[in-house]
């Protein structure tokens, strides 16, 4: 490490501390820019010291296990210090950084006997609302339990969590009888998203005593075939996901690859309404497929499904700018996000499926049903317009459909 006079030129010198003011030892900061990086660990007192540089502009990033994205600031809170200016005349110190320690959910999980139950994955997914609906996504890191059942998981940060605990097990049924699965299992004892309880989860904070019994329930087995627009096997995978029109909190989707005949199954599937997606291979040149069906999960194994996909509307336009100065159009994006995320791919389209040309000209594949056309325009620009065939769509929802219709203009 090399050692500089805190009053010399070129110096970066700073603090890492928590959002209260608490040194935070051992966090890592990198200081890079100019064709040079360093990487320097803040001491017991919170300080870093990354030493002298060549004058230009330097990027400093920092980071520690069980803490959240940094905030930089300055000598003045009015400004980011995440990019400093080094010259002969800069006397740059005293940069700020700010880690916030996330907080944690910790617990037990038992089987139905009430014993430590060891080698279970156990999941945090933070619940928010897109488009009108709950969703439940993965964060943090996932933690098998351990001796006695125990379990941790740090580095959340605030909101409200479902914890789900699964095991990849199943035990046999009678042909004709609702089988004896281990579906994953939520907080308290339910293997049903809907009866889940969440947590809540502050900064710095752990919520403990978060347990989970994890027992055999009754689940069923999906199973059925995906053919491509030609009626051949499709070549890709299925994914089973809670339905919008249920009304209910929409988990993470269960993904099973289809067989080369073009068979599926998946196993421990509790009771509830569903849609399955048949999501095609994608490929150079390949449209990825996309077709779906609905099913409701009930008391016995559900009847063979067969999804037939499509390839989707494409969709061929151009890129016009308007200004003074050039717009590089062939970097541009475009975006199709689906209304109904249930006969719609879920993450819509673009910059995936997208194809820009150097004069503006592009085709977007894989449109389906209704969608929202989206443009995050670069730095200093907006969008003025979105047409198609004349008819204004900036702000309005585009019915695609469901078949292979190219959409020109």
């Amino acid at each position: 490490l090399l050692r500089v006079d805190e009053s010399g030129p070129g110096a970066i010198t700073g603090r890492v501390v928590t959002p209260s003011g608490q040194p935070v030892s051992g966090a890592l900061v990198q200081v890079s820019g100019n064709k040079q990086t360093r990487l320097v660990l803040a001491d017991a007192n919170r300080r870093f010291d990354a030493g002298r540089f060549q004058d230009g502009e330097y990027r400093i990033e920092a980071g520690k296990s069980g803490c959240l994205t940094p905030e930089f600031r300055g000598p003045s809170d009015s400004f980011t210090a995440r990019i400093v200016t080094v010259s002969a005349a800069a006397l740059v110190h005293d940069v700020v950084v700010v880690l916030a320690r996330g907080g944690a959910i910790a617990g037990t999980v038992v089987d139905s006997a009430g014993e430590p139950f060891q080698g279970v994955l156990v999941r945090a997914m933070r619940l928010r609302e897109v488009g009108g609906r709950t969703v439940a996504a993965a964060a943090g890191w996932p933690r098998l339990t351990v001796e006695r059942g125990r379990y941790r998981i740090f580095g959340l940060p605030p909101g409200a969590y479902l914890i789900v605990a699964s095991l990849n097990a199943s035990e046999p049924a009678l042909e004709g009888r609702r089988a004896q699965g281990f579906a994953p299992v939520y907080y308290p004892a339910t293997s049903h998203v809907q009866s889940a309880q969440s947590v809540q989860v502050e900064f710095e904070n752990g919520v403990t005593g978060v347990d989970l019994t994890f027992a055999a329930s009754s689940t069923a087995r999906v199973t059925g075939r995906a053919l491509n627009a030609a009626g051949d096997p499709l070549p890709g995978r299925v994914a089973l996901a809670t339905s919008a029109r249920s009304r209910g909190v929409a988990g993470e989707p269960r993904f099973a690859r289809i067989e080369r005949d073009g068979s599926f199954e998946l196993a421990d599937v509790p009771s509830g309404d569903y849609v399955l997606h048949a999501l095609g291979e994608r490929g150079p040149g390949v449209p990825p497929e996309f077709g779906s069906e609905y099913i409701t999960v009930a008391e016995v194994d559900t009847p063979p499904v067969t999804i037939r996909t499509a390839l989707g509307a494409t969709l061929e336009g151009r890129f016009v700018a308007d200004g003074r100065r050039p717009l590089p159009l062939r970097v541009q994006v475009l975006h199709a996000a689906p209304l109904d995320p249930d006969r719609s791919p879920p993450d819509g389209r673009g910059p995936e499926g997208l194809a820009v040309h150097d004069d503006g000209r592009f085709y977007l594949t894989g449109l389906f049903g209704s969608m929202r056309l989206t443009y995050p325009a670069p730095a200093g620009w907006y969008l003025k317009s979105l047409t198609i065939a004349g008819v204004d769509v900036t702000d309005e929802v585009y019915d695609f459909g469901f078949g292979d219709e190219i959409i020109s203009g």
